[in-house]
Order: C-alpha cells, then structure tokens, then sequence
C-alpha cells in the first residue's frame, strides 16, 4: 500500500475552525490591551550555545560538503555526534559546578545529591 498516494488519502470535508478561533481570540486581547510586553527572556546555557554552535558548525560544514559534491551522510553524523559529545560533556562540567559542597545520599532508590545545609538540590 502507498500512503503517499494522494488518490487514496482520505480528506475531511469540514472545515478548520481554529484559525479563525485564534484570530477572534487574538483581535479581542488586541483591543483590551491584555497581551503582556514585559516577558522575560531567558538566557542559553553553557549546553545551550554548545548546542547553537554545534548547529551553526553543522550547516556550515554542510554547506561547504555540498558544494564540493560530497555526500551529506558522513558530514552530519560526525558533526552530530561531535556536537552531542560537547554538549554532554559541557552539561556534565556545569551541573559538577552546581553541586560543589554538595554530597551524594545513596539508598536503595537510588543516588540523589544533598547540599550542606540538609536539603535536596
């Protein structure tokens, strides 16, 4: 069976009300002023610009791969993995920082880090 066959995949013939939900929803908070400006925004972790570099690194060396007509597959792994192995071990490093005059509990549930003061992290 090919479930890529446009003939035989079955279409709904009602129609998509949510689009127009959302535009009813988003004009009425428009005119009442509701929509909050003052949102927070979060800064990246050291995994997180890991990770945004690992990416930006990827689609370059794609880029480049591309253009000298090599074969995409081996590229993205070994950039991937590169990327994932830095991420991992970059996220390690910060969370051992996080726990620096923390100690280990272990019990039969399983380890979990105590800080100094008593209480679970």
């Amino acid at each position: 069976m090919n479930f890529h066959d446009p003939a035989k995949v079955s279409r709904s013939t009602k129609p998509d009300i949510t689009p127009i939900g959302l535009l009813v929803t988003s004009f009425t908070h428009l005119q009442k002023g509701k929509i909050g400006t003052d949102i927070p925004i979060p800064t990246l972790s050291q995994g997180g610009r890991s990770a945004l570099t690992g990416i930006v690194a990827t689609a370059v060396s794609l880029l480049i791969c591309s253009s000298l007509d090599i074969q995409l597959g081996l590229p993205t792994a070994v950039t991937g993995l590169f990327t994932s192995a830095v991420v991992i071990i970059r996220s390690k490093k910060e969370s051992d920082d996080r726990y620096i005059g923390s100690f280990m509990v272990c019990c039969s549930a399983g380890c979990r880090p105590v800080c100094d003061r008593g209480g679970t992290q």
